[in-house]
């Protein structure tokens, strides 16, 4: 069923003149409305410059578009007391537009796989993403997020998050550009080498490290802390 809204009913050229006078999260939530609407909002050919996904007990997206920002929230339920308990991706959620304080939700319900989705379609985003993992990321299982989000180009795991964990991310998001670990999740020298030999173009590694650590990298750039 097509829109009802009086803008709708305007020619498609006097309706494209408005919307490109429309912040992104606007855009985003007009988007929601048909097909046809989103069709329209993606012929504006907006380009997002950047996309970041933060996970800690929610999932933040970051999208960058031109001087703009548009972040949403996933599973933001910060108030339940249930908060930690683990969540479900492959089901519908609404997202949460915290420099609005506004909810949204499309005609058809999406989950967080098809909000990136339309998001990334709607903004012509076609480049890896950037993904962080932060404490409490554990909630979320890893191969729903990997099968989510792909392969990624800056992948950055901060020490909050557990060994365990950790490992996991490594494992599954194995084919970043750049990788930055703020701890060393391995107990085994040998294991944590076989990180650092990987092909990346930057890695930041913020934990002890050794001599023999450094000559086995060989890529354009190193950040490194706690040599002993």
């Amino acid at each position: 069923m097509e829109p009802t809204f009086p803008l709708f009913r305007l020619p498609e050229n006097a309706i494209v003149q408005v919307l490109q006078n429309m912040d992104p999260d606007w855009l985003l939530i007009i988007s929601l409305i048909s097909t046809k609407i989103k069709h329209i909002v993606t012929s504006l050919l907006l380009k997002a410059g950047d996309v970041e996904i933060c996970i800690s007990d929610m999932i933040c997206l970051k999208v960058h578009i031109g001087r703009s920002l548009l972040a949403l929230n996933f599973y933001n339920d910060s108030n339940d007391q249930n908060e930690l308990l683990s969540v479900d991706i492959t089901l519908p959620v609404d997202a949460f537009l915290p420099l609005e304080s506004k909810t949204i939700q499309s005609s058809t319900p999406l989950n967080f796989s098809n909000w990136l989705n339309h998001i990334q379609s709607v903004f012509c985003y076609t480049n890896p993403l950037n993904l962080d993992f932060h404490r409490y990321c554990e909630r979320f299982e890893i191969q729903s997020l990997k099968d989510a989000i792909g392969n990624v180009d800056v992948l950055y795991v901060t020490s909050g998050v557990t060994n365990v964990f950790t490992k996991e991310v490594l494992k599954f998001f194995n084919a970043s550009n750049n990788l930055f670990l703020e701890r060393n999740p391995f107990k085994e020298t040998h294991q944590i080498q076989q990180i650092l030999i990987q092909n990346y173009t930057i890695i930041g590694f913020h934990d002890v490290y050794s001599l023999d650590d450094m000559l086995l990298v060989n890529i354009i750039g190193l950040r490194w802390s706690k040599m002993v």
